[in-house]
């Protein structure tokens, strides 16, 4: 049989649409499962943010009452199916077979089941569908986990929401210790079920705390904890409150003296899993609590190099005294450290500085009664001076001084006691003394020069 060129003609032209057909139908396909994950990437997003409100519903204390006043749990396999949610105005906002989250889903059930009496917890399953006109799967259960809270009838009054899924929780309690993390009309609490801040914690055994930990792999980067507060006209400021008790947290006791109230600690780690403690700022009570007294102190500790221990190197006590050194509470109480009286700044060691000088007001406009020093030799010659050792080993080697009981029936002035019957010097004006001493033998020198002169010539 013979082909004419008209017939290659037809058999091309029908290939040729066969295959475009082939094309628009893979084309089509497409563009069908494009459609197709978009409308199931859009119910799935409509199902997390229909799940999301439902919490936030229930977590408001009386929307929570209101939707399910009346509900009774007897055994735990109990199921209380619910037609609506009602919010805290006794409201119906979620209704059953009717769409939400922009036509995205459809709530198709609502039960509470699973009641756990030891831990008065409950769980609630929320069903969803799918539109018609919207691609995915037919039907997705999501849960909430639930806290209740009956009266002597077993009627509810108050629940929370305390979780989403398993797989997604964003509240959690532990089996010990229910409601360890709780949500109330917006406030968070920590070991309290009832929050009065936005963040409420409350600790009942020495290692627990609040801790925050940088684990990032950049240099130059710290963990922070940052309160911001906006005052808008108001004179009001944020605040981080650390608050500690004696007793329980039911039965709590006042603070006694060398009670630590808090501590602000800093870890650097020192392996893949251990971190230890480089300085700290801790705040001890310097005397009994009571209603009427509330006496506090400040204590900065450091870890020396080579070392692991930390020890205290500044304590600003409750009458504003400064100590600065290493022992500043050799022989001292728990709240307590080495008092020198009348002195507002105390070191432990030497001091020094660049200039070589340390300044002292003594403008005139600022005294008044002024007086000449009397008998200044006299009273210098009556001074005893000594050399000695310190008791403490630390500091090593003889001394040059005074010894304070000496002193104190010379200059009573210059002879301070602490509490302990401690007693130290203060030298004030101790220059003025000895220059003006100086100028008298200077005088006396002068006299008998002249006296010398006369009889020499004589």
């Amino acid at each position: 049989m013979k082909i004419t060129q008209a017939g290659v003609s037809i058999i091309g032209v029908l290939v040729g649409t066969a295959v475009l057909g082939i094309l628009i139908a893979g084309i089509t396909t497409v563009m069908n499962q494009m459609v197709v994950a978009q409308s199931t990437l859009k119910f799935q997003n409509g199902v997390l943010v229909l799940h999301d409100e439902v919490r936030a519903l229930v977590s408001l204390r009386a929307a929570c009452t209101e939707s399910f006043r009346g509900l009774h749990f007897t055994q735990p396999t109990d199921i209380y199916v619910r037609p609506d949610l009602k919010d805290q105005n006794g409201a119906a906002t979620y209704v059953l077979n009717q769409l939400y989250a922009d036509r995205a889903v459809r709530l198709n059930s609502i039960t509470i089941k699973d009641y756990v009496p030891a831990t008065n917890q409950a769980t609630m399953y929320l069903q969803y569908v799918a539109p018609m006109d919207v691609a995915g799967p037919r039907e997705l259960t999501r849960t909430v986990m639930l806290q209740i809270w009956k009266d002597g009838s077993n009627n509810l009054n108050d629940c929370v929401a305390l979780a989403k899924a398993s797989s997604d929780s964003l509240w959690k309690v532990d089996a010990v210790t229910p409601a360890n993390i709780y949500y109330n009309a917006g406030n968070v609490g920590i070991g309290t079920t009832s929050p009065q801040q936005y963040l409420d914690v409350q600790m009942s055994n020495d290692d627990q705390g609040m801790s925050l930990t940088n684990i990032t792999s950049l240099q130059n980067r710290y963990p922070s904890f940052r309160i911001k507060n906006y005052l808008n006209g108001h004179s009001g400021f944020p605040s981080y409150i650390v608050q500690n008790h004696r007793g329980t947290m039911a039965a709590q006791a006042p603070i006694l003296s060398g009670d630590i109230l808090g501590t602000f600690e800093f870890f650097g780690a020192v392996s893949a899993t251990n971190a230890i403690g480089a300085a700290s700022l801790r705040v001890v009570a310097d005397g009994d609590f009571s209603p009427t007294s509330a006496p506090g102190g400040m204590h900065l500790l450091t870890v020396p190099i080579g070392s692991i221990l930390a020890s205290e190197r500044m304590i600003i006590n409750s009458e504003g005294d400064v100590g600065i050194g290493k022992n500043l509470r050799v022989g001292g109480g728990p709240g307590a450290m080495v008092s020198i009286a009348g002195a507002l700044l105390q070191v432990d060691g030497g001091a020094g500085n660049t200039t070589g000088t340390w300044s002292n007001y003594s403008d005139a406009r600022l005294k008044t009664h002024f007086g000449e020093i009397a008998d200044p030799l006299g009273t210098v010659a009556r001074l005893h001076g000594l050399t000695f050792e310190w008791k403490d080993k630390r500091v090593p080697g003889r001394q040059m001084g005074f010894v304070a009981q000496e002193v104190e029936q010379v200059l009573p002035q210059w002879v301070r006691e602490d509490s302990k019957g401690i007693k130290s010097i203060e030298r004030i004006g101790m220059d003025a003394l000895l220059i003006e001493a100086i100028k008298t033998l200077q005088k006396e020198n002068q006299e008998l020069r002249a006296r010398m002169m006369a009889l020499e010539r004589q």
